[in-house]
């Protein structure tokens, strides 16, 4: 994970508007979905 840091030091201007074409929605799409399935993973692992 990426600390606030670095996030501020690669996007500055986090609040600007930003323009997405369809392909990279679905890539930050499939993206999200796998993070989230990751994490449910470890969730799921510390809890048993």
């Amino acid at each position: 994970m990426l600390s606030r840091a670095e996030v501020r030091r690669r996007w500055p201007d986090w609040n600007a508007p930003v323009r997405l074409t369809c392909r990279q929605i679905e890539e930050l799409k499939a993206w999200a979905l796998e993070w989230a399935e990751d994490l449910g993973a470890r969730i799921h692992d510390e809890n048993a």
